[in-house]
């Protein structure tokens, strides 16, 4: 009201000053400024009415951060003069007539929507628990408004996540069919396997299989674990085979993106070709087909038990099937930590045999474990599983073994060395016995004479 009556009176005026020939610029001037202050008169009590708000983020904050205020002041459009601040104080509560150990000033809005944004790195307040409060104030106003007190925590910076490195390796890649014709649908698989890791399992990796340059199918696969063992991937999307000679190759990578020792291990290739369609010909109730080159692999026994410390031993056969005549190489994977596995033919042209020769160390973990022979070539890779259970060394009974044999060594090397004496013995013993016998046949007299004399005297 007060505005109001002022505008009245200042309207008075310059009515007056225009009666008695007041210049026509000062009159235009008075009444702009009758207008203005009576129009504001309107305007800022809806503002009264008006809200504001605070959001921190992130919250809470570590200290290597910065820490954004942020809100919305409502009835737009804003008036002109005012200015939002922020305030945090030192514990919870936003403590009235408390010193503030922050004070921070917009200039102004972002945006016609009445935002304001407001930032400051977390270092300049520091680590604790704090409170934050938003205030605006408009010109002619008695009263500022406020927004809600927000709690804000600073905690230590944290550090940085630990770098994921994995040794991943592909110990395999082939295709089904194995003889695939122009227009199959070809899948692609792979056998994976983590050599190392620095995480726990199970992990997740990105396996891709691209024929030539083409990216053909790729996924995510969990990696169940431990490490050493493998795992065959069949990835989801097909390829449908063209004529000719093509270069499968896979790669493994892990997920999300860490360090790997070996790239090398990561990547595999082989090559295959694809034959026209076979056409099925009935001629006097014969079917003539193709039948194509193909090898297996096996191993025997399957499976073995041996004590740590131990070696063991296994045959793997390779065979030729249709007169397959490619070269086929050999691998082991799966093996316990620090034994050694040893091929004596890693690689030869089927029909041929290898014998795998296991050598555990002493301190060997027991369990169980499964070996895997992989046979590559030709375009045709197979594997054969092998099981191996560990047992722990039976010292006891090692030991009581080599106190017999201790104790049996030593009185064969006093017989050696006392042959004489023991010759001697035995003679005079047979000399005894005959004796004896002789003396039991001898037989006893009937009578016994009798003497007779005459007793004199001298």
């Amino acid at each position: 009201m007060s505005y109001v009556l002022c505008g009245v009176v200042l309207f008075r005026v310059a009515e007056s000053y225009m009666l008695k020939g007041t210049p026509t610029f000062v009159s235009i001037f008075l009444s702009i400024l009758v207008l203005t202050i009576t129009g504001t008169a309107f305007l800022l009590p809806a503002y009264a009415t008006s809200l504001l708000t605070l959001v921190i983020t992130p919250n809470p904050a570590s200290l290597n951060v910065n820490i954004v205020f942020s809100g919305v002041l409502t009835p737009i459009p804003v008036p002109p003069g005012y200015e939002i601040k922020v305030e945090v104080f030192k514990g919870a509560g936003c403590a009235a007539g408390g010193a503030a150990v922050l004070l921070g000033a917009t200039a102004g809005m972002t945006d016609t929507a009445g935002h304001y944004s407001w930032s400051i790195p977390a270092s300049d307040i520091g680590v604790g628990s704090y409170s934050a409060v938003a205030f605006v104030s408009f010109p002619l106003t008695p009263q500022p408004i406020h927004a809600p007190c927000e709690p804000l925590s600073i905690v230590p910076a944290l550090p940085p996540p630990a770098i994921k490195e994995t040794d991943w390796a592909i110990a395999a890649v082939g295709i089904i069919p194995r003889h695939p014709q122009a227009g199959d649908s070809v899948i692609l698989s792979a056998v994976i396997v983590a050599l190392s890791s620095t995480v726990s399992f199970p992990e997740s990796a990105q396996v891709a299989c691209f024929i030539g340059t083409a990216l053909v199918s790729g996924g995510i696969v969990v990696y169940p674990g431990p490490a050493g063992v493998p795992m065959t991937v069949t990835l989801p999307t097909p390829w449908i085979a063209t004529l000719g000679t093509h270069k499968l190759t896979c790669v493994v990578t892990t997920i999300p993106a860490g360090l790997n020792p070996n790239p090398t291990h990561n990547i595999m290739s082989t090559t295959f070709t694809v034959a026209p369609v076979v056409q099925s010909t009935t001629q006097a109730e014969s079917t003539t087909t193709q039948v194509l080159a193909d090898f297996t692999i096996g191993a025997t026994p399957s499976s073995q038990t041996v004590l740590q410390g131990q070696t063991v031993s296994y045959s793997v056969n390779v065979t030729a099937l249709n007169g397959f005549n490619s070269p086929v190489s050999l691998s082991i994977s799966g093996l316990p930590s620090g034994a050694n596995g040893l091929l004596s033919d890693p690689s030869g042209t089927p029909d041929f045999a290898s014998t795998l020769t296991v050598t555990l160390p002493g301190n060997v973990s027991t369990g169980s474990y499964t070996l895997t022979v992989t046979g590559s070539g030709g375009g045709m890779a197979h594997i054969a599983n092998l099981a191996l259970t560990v047992n722990a060394a039976a010292t006891t009974q090692a030991s009581t073994s080599s106190s017999s044999t201790d104790a049996s060594s030593g009185l064969m090397s006093m017989i050696e060395q006392n042959q004489l004496l023991i010759l001697e013995a035995v003679v005079l013993l047979a000399a005894v016995v005959i004796a004896v016998a002789l003396l039991s046949r001898r037989k006893p007299s009937s009578t016994q004479p009798t003497s007779t004399g005459a007793t004199g005297m001298v």
